[in-house]
């Protein structure tokens, strides 16, 4: 309730984001009601808390590219999807990746490996907007950082219902993923990992991680 949520923005370490008014996925809904969704949203927490939040996180993690630039330009400092990954300082301030620890994804061994995890830096991803044609046959592509292109193939990728994805590699470090068959669920993931930096003796090995929610 709002009295807990009161209590908890009172501690420094805590900041407290928003959602849209209702917790519904909103990537086929129109402009305006987006808008409307997001104001009546900021209406009731101004009211409540007596600022203005500076985070937001996208329902189910879906946003499409119109959704972004909705919050880009709404006055939050950041948004979040829940595509698996580590944020660093190249990454889209309103797309943040973030790690799920649920019931069936947070065990000890699941928290130490996000724990640990090291950002897989890329660069023009496509395609742009993550709100996919039904039944289309799709091609993922990024640009690999420079610094890493040594490790190409060292880079594994899985796409949801398709396993384990062939790399084709464009030019010195473009990398592309095709899809040929339509996704029969209307979720998609995309994770690409990388071994990080050899470990110490005693040390656990670190992965580089991005992933992509469509």
């Amino acid at each position: 309730g709002w009295d807990d949520i009161k209590r908890l923005s009172r501690y420094p370490y805590v900041a407290i984001g928003l959602h849209p008014a209702s917790y519904v996925r909103l990537t086929e809904n129109s402009t305006d009601e987006i808008r409307r969704q997001i104001n009546k949203a900021l209406n009731r927490y101004r009211e409540e808390l007596k600022s203005d939040p500076e985070f937001f996180a996208y329902p189910f993690g879906e946003y499409t590219k119109n959704f972004r630039e909705i919050i880009a330009a709404s006055g939050f400092k950041a948004a979040f999807g829940q595509q698996s990954g580590v944020a660093y300082s190249g990454s889209d301030q309103f797309a943040l990746p973030r790690f799920a620890m649920t019931e069936s994804y947070g065990d000890d061994e699941r928290f130490r490996m996000a724990a640990l995890a090291l950002p897989l830096p890329v660069s023009d991803i496509t395609p742009e907007d993550p709100h996919l044609a039904a039944g289309a046959p799709s091609i993922f592509g990024f640009t690999l950082d420079e610094n890493l292109v040594g490790k190409i193939p060292q880079l594994s990728c899985f796409i949801s219902e398709h396993g384990k994805a062939e790399i084709q590699v464009v030019g010195k470090n473009r990398l592309e993923l095709r899809v040929t068959e339509p996704f029969e669920s209307d979720r998609a993931r995309v994770n690409c990992t990388m071994p990080g930096p050899d470990p110490k003796p005693g040390e656990d090995q670190r992965w580089r991680w991005f992933g992509l929610l469509f």
